[in-house]
């Protein structure tokens, strides 16, 4: 499509040289975009080549020339993000609710997936879906619902279940996990595994993880386990998000010698004794779930507790809503150090909301830090023995076992900023005049920090030192990338030169070196794409790179 104006951008000549460009690079762009990080594609992972997210057939108007002349230009190879488009173009869309923050969805080609069904076991890289619910039966040679095996040889495994497909179990009790998955690679190099969308129904244990790790386990549905609904033994980094665990025998959820699992926005309830439970666990991150063990027995000291961390170090506990029996305990902590937990409510059974497991507002809210050794009782509430925290900054006092030097003043504690030379241990690190010159410590109240200015341009780069005013030849700034030249600094203005002008990190950046607009739609098979819908970024990096302009 041309403009009205005459120019160069009229010319049969020009057309010949856009059509060829575009003719030569198109495969180049292509793998270009597509190799992008995450900021460039939207709703891609893993540099899929045949993603079902990419449209070849997209065009955009563009005045390439700054005279308003309007060229149409071909952009193949655009991603974009939306179940909705993902599915219209012949895509699977692996990902959750909008309610769910903590897994991101992608598209993927169909083409891509190989079928499984109950019975069968994985030991290569690939794509595989679950496209119909299935039964393990006997004599079907198989002690799972379906395995994974991970080794050197294996880098990345995904395994989707259409619809919520589900594996049941036809077996009898006693032996076979619904999902297991081992890793027994050594190189030093973790295997992925990604599980999103399936149900797990009436095994022995629902998921089972040997030493997996760096991997992710998404809208999962797991019912009616005979002992655990997801175990995972040892391992590390995996996320969990957007579970369900229902009716679990003994534990919802149970992770033993694994170090920095991520458990947020699922929900676990009709466990037998446990909802969650930790055991020799580092560095956990609990957050956002709702959990109950509604069988929970009050009646021994070492069983029933929607929340039992034994053994751990380092955990973090925020924003669950726990839901426990009159008389039984919400939270069990024993022998554990550094756990941190806010914004938890602790209800009793009876105020749960009659459609469990939405529940009413909690009747007590758990703002606390670290727990040791010793196992208590509570009605609807914490048990065990914490560290006592009255400043409320996450750190117990050093009287209760805790580490914060100073528990009336919430300023005060191990994550606190060190004031230089105002006698007080800020940081509880037993020093109390630390200089600034170290990077350890800041200002005290009513002072800043100058920076020395060498090119007195109104933005320093050099030593450091606090006054109430600053003095000549200092600036409250540091942000000078070239203290030695005067016309660089965040104030310049950029210019074509092959200088980071104004110090944002970027050189001859904007319009400076040439300009485009993009000044109409942007079409798929001849209608307008709606902007929600593209990455304009994308758009623009195309051009960049096709035609060498900004």
């Amino acid at each position: 499509m041309v403009g009205k104006n005459n120019s160069f951008l009229d010319s049969k000549q020009f057309k010949v040289s856009v059509l060829a460009v575009i003719v030569i690079l198109s495969v180049f762009v292509l793998f270009n975009l597509i190799g992008q990080s995450d900021e460039a594609i939207v709703g891609h992972a893993g540099g899929d080549a045949d993603m079902a997210s990419t449209l070849t057939d997209l065009t955009v108007d563009v005045d390439l020339s700054g005279d308003s002349g309007e060229t149409e230009i071909e952009i193949p190879g655009l991603t974009f993000e939306g179940k909705e488009l993902c599915e219209d173009n012949d895509g699977y869309w692996v990902g959750l609710s909008e309610e769910n923050t903590c897994f991101e969805g992608v598209c993927y080609d169909k083409l891509d997936f190989q079928g499984v069904t109950c019975g069968d076991t994985i030991t290569a890289d690939g794509k595989y879906i679950l496209k119909s619910s299935c039964v393990l039966l006997p004599g079907a040679g198989a002690s799972h619902g379906i395995e994974i095996l991970l080794d050197d040889s294996t880098t990345e495994v995904l395994l989707y279940c259409e619809s919520g497909d589900t594996f049941r179990n036809g077996l009898s009790r006693g032996s076979p996990s619904g999902i297991y998955v081992r890793d027994s690679s050594s190189s030093g190099v973790d295997p992925k595994v990604t599980i999103v969308g399936c149900g797990i129904e009436g095994f022995t244990n629902g998921v089972y993880l040997s030493g997996v790790s760096d991997s992710e386990f998404a809208g999962l549905t797991v019912t009616d386990s005979e002992e655990v609904g997801i175990y995972a033994n040892g391992g590390s980094d995996n996320n969990f998000c957007g579970n369900s665990i229902q009716d679990s025998g003994t534990r919802g959820v149970y992770f033993y010698q694994t170090e920095e699992p991520d458990f947020q926005e699922n929900v676990v309830y009709g466990s037998g004794l446990y909802g969650v439970y930790f055991s020799e666990v580092y560095a956990f991150d609990l957050r956002d779930n709702v959990i109950t063990s509604s069988a929970a027995d009050p009646s021994s000291s070492s069983s029933g507790s929607e929340v039992y961390i034994d053994s751990s170090d380092e955990g973090y506990f925020k924003n669950n809503d726990l839901c426990g029996l009159d008389g039984a305990k919400t939270l069990t902590c024993s022998s554990s150090t550094g756990i941190i937990g806010d914004g938890n409510s602790f209800d009793l059974y009876s105020a749960c909301d009659e459609n469990w497991p939405d529940l009413e507002d909690g009747s007590g809210t758990g703002d606390y830090t670290g727990c040791s050794s010793g196992v208590g009782y509570g009605s609807g509430a914490m048990s065990g023995t914490f560290e006592i925290d009255l400043d409320r900054d996450n750190f117990g006092s050093v009287g209760s076992g805790g580490l914060d030097c100073d528990d009336s003043d919430a300023l005060v504690n191990p994550d606190a900023t060190e004031i230089c030379s105002d006698g007080v241990d800020n940081d509880c690190d037993s020093i109390t005049s630390d200089d600034i010159s170290d990077g350890f410590c800041s200002c005290a109240s009513g002072e800043s920090m100058y920076y020395v200015d060498l090119d007195v341009d109104g933005y320093g780069a050099g030593t450091v030192s606090c006054q109430r005013t600053g003095s000549a030849g200092y600036s409250e700034y540091s942000t000078d990338c070239d203290d030695s030249d005067f016309d660089v600094n965040p104030g310049a203005t950029e210019a074509c030169d092959s200088v980071d002008n104004d110090c944002d990190g970027t050189v001859d950046e904007d319009d400076v070196c040439g300009s485009f607009e993009i000044i109409g739609n942007v079409y798929y098979d001849d209608e307008v794409v709606d902007d929600g819908v593209l990455d304009f970024d994308d758009v623009k990096k195309f051009i960049k790179q096709t035609y060498g302009t900004s």
